[in-house]
This record gives C-alpha cells, sequence and structure tokens, in this order.
C-alpha cells in the first residue's frame, strides 16, 4: 500500500474514533466534572503508582516528595504508608472498588477513618450510582469528592486535545495512572513526576501447562503475594487478549505524553527499572 493510501486509511480511522467517542460522550459523560483548584504553592506533583519501589521512594527520598503535591490510587490507603505520605488528593478507577463489597468497605472504610488533613478524592462519575461507598466517606468532612469522566476517548488530535482538557474523557484507562496523568494534566501541574509504575507486567505472567495465564503482579503493600481473585481473573483470559491490554496500555501514554507537551507540561518518569518508555526518565 503507498504513503498516500496509508494517510488516508489512517485518517479515515481517525474520523471515525472520533465518531464513537462522540456517542460515548454524549451516552456516559458528565459534560462539567468536576476539578479542584491546584495548590498555590506548588507546580509540581507526584503520581505514586502501587509498584514495589514505592516504599523506597518514601522511606529514602522524602526532601523529594515532601515539597510537592501527591497523588495516591486505588488500595494504598489499606496500608500504613496512607497516613505518612498525606496525599493532597487520591484516585479510584477500577469499578471492582465499588462493585465488591468487600473491597469497597475496605478502601472507602481506610480513607474515612485515616483522612485526617484535607484531600481530593476523585471517583469515576459511573461509581456515583453506587451508594455504599458514599455513605462510607459520608462522615469524613476532610474528603471532597470530584467526579471524572473514565470515557475512551480517541480520534482526530484536535478533537482529543479538546475532549482531554474539558474532562469529557481520557485515553483508554486500563490502567489507574492514565486518568491521574490526565486530571494533573488538566490541573495546571507543569511537572508530573511517575513513582512506582514499573509497568514490568510481562516478567511477571507466564502460560501454565492447561494454558491459563499465570502472573504474579506485585504491589509495594501486598509483601509479593498476588491477589487470588485477580490471579483467577487473568486465568479466564486468552494471552493474546492479555497482550492487547497492555498495548491499549502503553499506547495510552504516549497520547498523554503528546497531550502534555501541547499543554507545556512534563511528564517525568522516576521509577527504577520501569517498562514505560513514553516518558522522560530521571533517577532520583
Amino acid at each position: 500500500m503507498s504513503s498516500k493510501q496509508d494517510i488516508l486509511k489512517k485518517r479515515a480511522t481517525a474520523v471515525v474514533d472520533t465518531l464513537f467517542s462522540l456517542l460515548r460522550i454524549a451516552l456516559f459523560s458528565r459534560l462539567k466534572p468536576s476539578l479542584p483548584q491546584r495548590e498555590a504553592e506548588s507546580d509540581e506533583i507526584i503520581i505514586l503508582g502501587n509498584g514495589p519501589s514505592f516504599k523506597s521512594l518514601i522511606e529514602e527520598k522524602r526532601e523529594f516528595w515532601q515539597g510537592r503535591s501527591r497523588l495516591m490510587v486505588n488500595f494504598s490507603a489499606c496500608s500504613e504508608w496512607c497516613e505518612v505520605v498525606k496525599p493532597q488528593n487520591y484516585l479510584v478507577a477500577d469499578p471492582l472498588f465499588w462493585e465488591s463489597t468487600d473491597k469497597c468497605e475496605r478502601l472507602f472504610g481506610a480513607l474515612s477513618s485515616k483522612c485526617k488533613w484535607e484531600m481530593n478524592l476523585f471517583m469515576p462519575v459511573k461509581a456515583f450510582k453506587n451508594r455504599r461507598w458514599q455513605e462510607i466517606i459520608a462522615s469524613n468532612h476532610n474528603i471532597k469528592l470530584h467526579p471524572h469522566n473514565t470515557t475512551p476517548v480517541e480520534g482526530l488530535e484536535c478533537f482529543t486535545k479538546l475532549a482531554y482538557n474539558k474532562g469529557w474523557g481520557v485515553p483508554r484507562p486500563h490502567n489507574v495512572l492514565i486518568p491521574s496523568i490526565a486530571i494533573a494534566i488538566r490541573m495546571r501541574y507543569k511537572k508530573i513526576y511517575l513513582a512506582g509504575a514499573e509497568h514490568s507486567w510481562v516478567n511477571d505472567v507466564g502460560i501454565s501447562d492447561d494454558n491459563r495465564v499465570v502472573m504474579n503482579f506485585k504491589h509495594f503493600y501486598d509483601n509479593g503475594k498476588p491477589d487470588a481473585k485477580e490471579m483467577a481473573q487473568y486465568a479466564e483470559v486468552p494471552f493474546y487478549q492479555f497482550l492487547y491490554h497492555q498495548f491499549i496500555v502503553f499506547r495510552a501514554y504516549f497520547q498523554l505524553r503528546d497531550y502534555a507537551k501541547s499543554e507545556e507540561c512534563k511528564v517525568i518518569n522516576i521509577t527504577p527499572g520501569s517498562f514505560i518508555d513514553a516518558f522522560e526518565r530521571l533517577k532520583i
């Protein structure tokens, strides 16, 4: 196929993706999602993923993270480190955290009991259909709720930039760091540091003799013990689907890199041994 045909095909695909994204936005997005003011004293933020290197950064590099805004994600509130870090921002993306009774009680119970400081809690718009997690945190007036759209947005660059800026959606949010980075860019941080973002899953995945996907995804809070339910979930997925999921995640980081650049924001990966290749690297 000639280069001209390639360009036309790519353009046509982008137009179709734009139309489908517009439909998803119309059906699933809140057109004016809440966004808090950025802390006046800082124009830099650290997004703390739950990878194994989290602990070493928090224990050994206090002078680096204490002077910057901080955002933690998912289950990290269930560890003792949440009260050490005292994040000004917290984001949840996975529906399991409000659809699973056990995970819901553990996560939001921890947030409600531990948070003695003012904190923005970003929750997906669709999560607000579930009342239980809202009831759990209702008594803690330090937690300020902010709905965010996790609607997948792709297509023409001029359209995706507008949609990201408006908060109508994000690159396909197959990982919690994707909406976290998008929100940090929208909050006009000039530098976004990624920590605890190893994404080295390819080293932790194999195929058993009965052709089931087996993995050992490590989080800083689980002492290297994989979640049994998460293992069972992936065991039922063909390996090619697992790899496609990873393709979507790593492609999204390149989309976020381009979005950040257009907003004069720099995303910097400070995670040792990280597999994310979209962002500038920095050794702390």
